[in-house]
């Protein structure tokens, strides 16, 4: 239970809502437990309560970990907080947002909370940032993604995107639809022995199964004049009808079989494939409106929700085409049923007859091509926060810098770090390795870097931290055993390993500067080192997702106006939609 509230109090309808406050663990998690939502661009004024029957104090008021300078009216029981300059603390936040406020010098934080916006005011900066994470991720994301298999949308585990299966369907629509006259005039069939009821007339051979069936038919006997048949009372009876063994043609053999089977199985698997599109879409929920405002993580689901749609429209299309196509082959194969689970056997007539090799190639394709999935929707259906939509979006960009710049992608994997409650691994590749001439790099997303006398498996890493002691900004010591940037960059070469620190924020410089920095610094600069004394950090790079011109980009200017290179360096990167420079990271990294 929570010892401490936070009551939201609109200036603009007087409403208002309570929601309790955590002591913040340092865990990630963008699961909305609070029915409750805010308005872009109304004003707000908050006022936190305790339980405790004591005196506490406030000093700092965080939305999205970005700090809003306040009038803090410090009490015993109850502290009202005021917003300074504008009380619209809520404005440019997007998908959801949560308040933290330091309490004592302990951080607390409320549930995460929707922010509705006017529908004309989205943020198209993060839209395009969405945009450009769903073309780009199934090229890195994804486990065991090699460079042969990119943009093919078959992952090397065996599944494959619903667009590549909806692709392949409609080539066997045409395919089956092209084949189809050549199954009409000649369809492959073969002579059988069949025994069918005829006149007596037509019987050339007497069977055991001739003779019962006389014997089972009395009713068919008739009485002959002449002396051949059976005798019964010094009388002769043949029988008018009988089974006669009859040579016929017929369609019903294994390789037609199969044909059927496979439209019928493809039919099967469209059902199952509808329903898993229309389930995702029912986890998209409803778009909630109120009061002529929208809830703005509509917007970030809005490119999943266009594609599921087609999906939709794309699989009940194909559903029509192949029930069309399935009771026209059975018509003119005319075969018994059989449950297709895999590739048939190539028999001679698959390999010799040329409609029939086409169809069985078709299969063969169809059957290796892995099992459907809807990876890169339900990736994009992860994100409600901003911030986690920045981070992915600056990991493909920074993986896309090296491509683009003659670096060969050798393939992406997971790495599973030990968890507990501060960490969790992540269900998507966090380790890319590139190459170019004799150098190698490493793209190390959210690592876990261990401090030195862990006996974690580190992947590779040769860092840990060094220091016990540690800086935040409630003003206390973290003394946490591992730091996790959001991305670390080791440059391998012949004379050991260079790391370089990179942090994404979606923020401008100033804000950086005046809330983070101080902390940024001391963990990835003063309290990092190698366990080998070859290898190096050079420095930190801290990527700006909004523009902020009139602020220096280099910490060290003073160093700069002279001349004097300094390491570790510090650097800012405008790395937003309207102000991307991979120039700067690839001149500072070597890597140009």
């Amino acid at each position: 239970m929570s010892d401490y509230t936070i009551t939201f109090i609109s200036c603009h309808t007087k409403n208002e809502f309570t929601l309790p406050l955590f002591m913040y663990e340092g865990s990630e998690s963008d699961i909305i437990d609070s029915n409750q939502c805010v308005y872009d661009n109304y004003d707000y004024e908050f006022s936190i309560t305790s339980k405790l029957n004591e005196p506490f104090n406030i000093d700092s008021v965080y939305v999205n970990d970005e700090d809003v300078d306040c009038i803090i009216s410090n009490g015993r029981d109850n502290i009202k907080i005021i917003p300074q300059n504008s009380k619209k603390i809520f404005l440019g936040c997007y998908g959801i947002v949560r308040l933290s406020v330091i309490i004592n010098e302990i951080e607390y934080t409320s549930p995460y909370i929707s922010v509705f916006i006017k529908e004309e005011n989205y943020n198209k900066d993060i839209d395009s940032m969405i945009e450009y994470i769903y073309d780009n991720c199934e090229n890195y994301l994804y486990e065991e993604h090699k460079n042969n298999r990119m943009h093919n949308g078959i992952f090397d585990n065996g599944e494959t995107s619903v667009q590549t299966k909806i692709q392949l369907l409609n080539e066997i629509v045409e395919k089956l639809k092209t084949l189809f006259p050549l199954f009409k005039n000649s369809p492959y069939s073969k002579l059988i022995n069949k025994n069918v009821i005829a006149p007596f007339e037509k019987l050339r051979d007497i069977t055991p199964n001739t003779m019962v069936y006389i014997s089972t038919h009395v009713d068919e006997l008739q009485r002959v004049n002449i002396n051949s048949g059976i005798k019964f009372n010094n009388q002769f009876f043949q029988p008018k009808t009988t089974l006669v063994k009859s040579v016929q043609y017929t369609t019903d053999i294994y390789e037609n079989r199969v044909i059927v089977g496979f439209i019928l199985k493809i039919i099967v698997e469209l059902g199952e494939m509808l329903s898993l599109v229309e389930k995702s879409l029912l986890s998209v929920g409803q778009c909630r409106k109120i009061n002529g405002y929208i809830e703005s993580k509509y917007f970030i689901y809005q490119r999943s929700r266009i594609a599921l749609e087609k999906y939709r429209t794309d699989i009940i299309k194909l559903q029509s085409e192949f029930n069309v196509i399935y009771f026209s082959y059975q018509k003119i194969l005319n075969t018994s049923k059989i449950q297709l689970t895999s590739a048939p056997e190539f028999t001679n007539v698959f390999k010799n007859i040329i409609q029939y090799r086409q169809m069985f190639e078709i299969m063969y394709k169809w059957f290796n091509s892995g099992r459907y999935n809807l990876a890169k929707e339900e990736f994009i259906l992860s994100f409600i926060s901003t911030s986690k939509i920045y981070e992915y979006y600056c990991l493909l960009k920074i993986n896309s810098m090296f491509i683009t710049n003659g670096y060969e992608f050798k393939n992406g994997y997971i790495f599973t770090y030990s968890e507990d409650k501060y960490y969790k691994n992540t269900r998507y590749n966090n380790t890319f390795n590139f190459c170019k001439n004799d150098v190698n790099i490493t793209v190390y997303f959210q690592p876990k870097i261990y401090s030195g006398i862990s006996k974690e498996d580190r992947n590779k890493i040769k860092l840990f931290r060094c220091s016990s002691f540690g800086i935040t900004r409630t003003g206390k010591n973290n003394k946490k055993c591992y730091y996790t940037p959001d991305y670390l960059i080791k440059i391998n070469n012949s004379s050991g390993d260079i790391y370089y620190v990179l942090d994404a924020k979606l923020s401008q410089k100033h804000q950086v500067i005046k809330h983070q920095l101080q902390e940024l610094i001391y963990k990835y600069l003063f309290s990092l080192s190698s366990f080998d004394q070859n290898d190096s950090i050079m420095g930190l790079l801290i990527l700006c997702g909004k523009f902020d011109d009139g602020f220096s980009t280099n910490i060290r200017d003073i160093s700069e106006e002279i001349g004097i290179d300094t390491i570790p360096f510090v650097k800012f990167i405008d790395f937003g939609v309207n102000c991307y420079n991979e120039t700067d990271i690839l001149s500072l990294t070597g890597s140009q």
